[in-house]
């Protein structure tokens, strides 16, 4: 469900606004989603660890806890800072003045979102590893149409950046909802 809530805005896109909309959407998108390589790559070395606490003692489970969420919230931040404000200058020195007009925006919006997101990733990896996948499907279940909705709502009142803000929120519901879930 979590790739469809990722991927699954820009043919939302295409389908009410154009074209050309998604590109300007889909642009900014895929650099931001290449981001996910840092999350994800934290938390597959940390996912043994945390299954080997949860299956003896479970010492030392929210120290790692919270040292991984440094530790990204860290690097994320510092990666979206340096993409808000610099992003949409190198974006129009790329592709141009009319895509740093138009992606611009998007870019730092989904900026923000990739850290909310990145961050959700630890406490997702920490419910798997407790042995409960099915709490962060059925979350992501949940999240579904509460997306679907954002997301036309934002292409609705604000085209390729509404739908940016829209996926900058759910990154952020889905980061809260992951961190309720795994206290």
């Amino acid at each position: 469900v979590q790739p469809a809530m990722i991927h699954g805005d820009r043919f939302f896109l295409g389908s009410m606004r154009g074209l050309v909309s998604v590109a300007y959407y889909v642009t900014p998108a895929e650099l931001i989603i290449r981001l996910l390589v840092i999350p994800r790559s934290l938390v597959t070395a940390l996912f043994p660890n945390l299954t080997i606490r949860f299956a003896g003692a479970k010492e030392g489970v929210g120290e790692l806890f919270y040292q991984c969420m440094i530790l990204l919230m860290a690097l994320m931040a510092l990666g979206a800072a340096v993409l808000i404000v610099f992003g949409p200058w190198a974006v129009g020195l790329w592709l141009g003045e009319d895509f740093r007009v138009n992606s611009g925006p998007v870019l730092r919006w989904l900026a923000v979102g990739i850290v909310a997101l990145s961050l959700s990733y630890v406490p997702q990896y920490l419910i798997q590893a407790s042995g409960k996948p099915s709490h962060t499907a059925l979350a992501h279940l949940g999240e579904l149409p509460v997306y679907l909705l954002l997301a036309w709502i934002g292409i609705t009142l604000g085209g390729v950046t509404g739908v940016a803000i829209a996926w900058a929120i759910r990154g952020t519901l889905d980061f809260g909802i992951m961190l309720w879930l795994a206290h």
